[in-house]
């Protein structure tokens, strides 16, 4: 069954790159919080398990994609923002200090941020188990970058059922890919290398794909495999 998730938001959501909703399950999942998982940039793709998040998959010569979108901004805005950023364990230093650092590591960095201002943010996505997609969502309290920070804090959501739809509309819509497509997986080259399951910021395991926005056409021999849990 195909869903629509719209997750309505209360602050400007951080968006340096496209938010992808399988990652978002993965920073969610249970599975992920058990198993005390640490990674860093340089984790290889082999040491990333597969968490069983409840999204069905596309399948072409033992390649899988989850298939769900990345993210659509609801009357979104493009907005820029600054922080201020300095180390944690020196702060105590400066609440009666008159003088702050100019240069040196103990100087303060002033950070500028760039995001979206919007009302909802909205994902497509194919899964045979409503009950576990819906808790899944319930646990999203925040989306894209500087969370703790109060960016991109999620107050409410909807689930809609899209009888409408197909498996092949959470992935590609209007002849354009919506999420990241493995060129096995499509009818033309592509020449662009990235990741195509989570965590999307490894630099390891990318291959060439049809990003968000290209041009893209499924091949008639990628195979739905439902969710079973």
């Amino acid at each position: 069954m195909i869903y629509e998730i719209r997750l309505n938001v209360s602050a400007p959501v951080i968006a340096t790159e496209d938010i992808h909703l399988d990652g978002i399950f993965y920073a969610v999942s249970p599975a992920a919080h058990n198993k005390n998982i640490h990674l860093t940039r340089l984790t290889h793709s082999c040491d990333v398990p597969d968490l069983p998040i409840p999204i069905d998959c596309l399948y072409k010569d033992g390649c899988y994609i989850y298939c769900c979108s990345t993210a659509e901004f609801i009357n979104g805005q493009r907005i820029t923002d600054t922080m201020t950023k300095r180390k944690d364990g020196i702060d105590y230093m400066y609440y009666h200090s008159q003088k702050t650092p100019k240069k040196g590591i103990d100087k303060d960095w002033l950070i500028k941020l760039y995001g979206v201002c919007c009302e909802q943010v909205r994902f497509l996505v194919s899964s045979s188990n409503y009950n576990a997609l819906a808790r899944y969502v319930r646990r999203i309290h925040s989306i894209g970058g500087l969370r703790k920070q109060g960016y991109g804090e999620v107050v409410g959501y909807d689930i809609v059922p899209r009888s409408d739809l197909t498996h092949r509309d959470c992935v590609i819509e209007n002849g354009r890919a919506i999420r990241n497509i493995p060129q096995k997986m499509l009818t033309r080259s592509c020449s662009v290398n990235v990741r195509i399951r989570p965590p999307y910021w490894l630099l390891d395991g990318k291959l060439p794909c049809a990003t968000v926005g290209e041009p893209a056409e499924l091949r008639e021999d990628v195979i739905l495999h439902e969710f079973k849990r």
